[in-house]
Parts: C-alpha cells; structure tokens; sequence
C-alpha cells in the first residue's frame, strides 16, 4: 500500500508539473503572438503613409522591419525604407544606412559606403553616434585611411556632444600620444567624464574601464595637474 501511495504522489507532482507547463508555455505563446501581431498591424498601418513619402512613417517602419518581431524582421525591408527617408536628409535615417553598409544588414557590407551614410550624418545633424563611428572607421583604417589625427577629430566632436565612448578613447589618445602629444590633464579630463557613464563604455567593450585608467593617471600626476584637469572637466559639463 505504500509503494502504491508513493507512486499516486509521483504521478500527481508530474500531472501538475505538465499542466503549469502547458499553462504558462500556452501563457507565453499567447503573448509572442500578441506581440507579433502588434508588429504586424503597425507596419500595415504605416505603410500607405511611408509609401506616400512621409519622413516619420519611413523612419518608424525602418525600425520595426530591422529591430522588430523575428517574424517581422526583414533587413532588406529596413534598408529601403531607412534609405528613403536618408535622401530627404533624416540624421538618423543617414547614420542608420551607414551602420547597415558597416555591418552588412540588408546590403552587402561595405566600410567605404558606411564612412560616406556617417560623415553625412555627422556633418548635416552633428550626430554624436555618427562622429564616433567614423572616428572610429579612421581609427582603424577600415574603408577610409588610417588616420589618428582624423580619428581624433570626430572622436571629439562626439566626445563634447557626450558620447561616453568616446570620451573614453579620448582619455586613451590623450593619455598614449595617439594623434596628438600625450597629456595626462586631458586624459584625465576625457577619463573622468567617461566615468560617469561606466557602465555603457563597458557594455562597448568589457575592456575599457575609465575609472581605472584615471586612477593609474592621477596617481603619477601633481596635485596641479590634477586641480586643472578637475576644473577642465567642471567647465565642459557646465558649458558642452
């Protein structure tokens, strides 16, 4: 009779086992297509307006085809419509087209293409995340020359505009000599403002640590050096 109770135990642990399972994985079904059915009625609703030429539809489309449901995911899709609203000067559309071309989404991969999307971006909109990226692409030589002189040019652009990556390779160039005499006030500086956002220059590259490389710096550096970098630094958050 035991052996016969333990087993009625067993058999009910395993019955309400399958039955959440079945419940909650019915639950997160129902929910994925909830979600891909937003997806999906959105698009349709803006694609009369995106068709006709409206910049904002074109845009919003843009993002549902390269970032939404896996279902509705279509990078070609994404491309074109991002390229439309890019040739009515959409900042955003331009920096967008030249991530794509850089990372071959929709459009075969091409650093020389993305460099032109980005320097477009970055000169007509001043946007900061298309100035670091082609600081970035002189940086490493890839579609334009390499350039450290250049590099540094845009990294600071987006630096000053706030871009805490940037900032960081700032403190780095700076603080290596790369493009520029080394200076550890400025260093120091770039370092110190990218500290402040620590935790999105390491989700960039776990690598990059701005508190620690400030720290190596101010412990080789005089009690003025590090007076002058401290207000250099209070002066560019109050005056960007």
């Amino acid at each position: 009779m035991r052996v016969l109770f333990i087993f009625a135990i067993v058999g009910m642990l395993v019955a309400s086992v399958m039955a959440a399972h079945v419940f909650f994985g019915s639950m997160d079904a129902d929910r994925h297509d909830q979600e891909l059915a937003h997806y999906q009625s959105r698009i349709d609703a803006l694609k009369p307006a995106a068709a006709a030429g409206d910049i904002t539809a074109q845009v919003e489309i843009a993002g549902l085809y390269r970032h939404g449901e896996e279902h509705t995911r279509n990078t070609g899709q994404a491309f074109k419509w991002y390229n439309e609203a890019a040739k009515k000067g959409h900042t955003g559309a331009l920096y967008a087209v030249g991530s794509m071309y850089a990372n071959g989404e929709g459009v075969k991969q091409s650093y020389h293409r993305a460099a032109d999307w980005y320097r477009a971006a970055a000169r007509i909109g001043r946007h900061r995340d298309a100035q670091f990226a082609l600081g970035d692409l002189f940086f490493h030589g890839r579609g334009v020359g390499h350039d450290y002189g250049t590099a540094i040019d845009w990294y600071r652009k987006a630096a000053r505009g706030g871009h805490p990556v940037a900032q960081h390779l700032m403190g780095t160039m700076y603080q290596m000599g790369w493009g520029v005499d080394k200076d550890a006030a400025e260093a120091f500086k770039w370092y110190s403002l990218a500290a402040a956002r620590v935790d999105q220059v390491s989700a960039y590259n776990p690598e990059f640590d701005p508190r620690r490389e400030r720290d190596v710096l101010k412990g080789k550096m005089s009690r003025w050096q590090i007076d002058q970098a401290e207000a250099a630094v209070k002066a560019l958050r109050l005056n960007p």
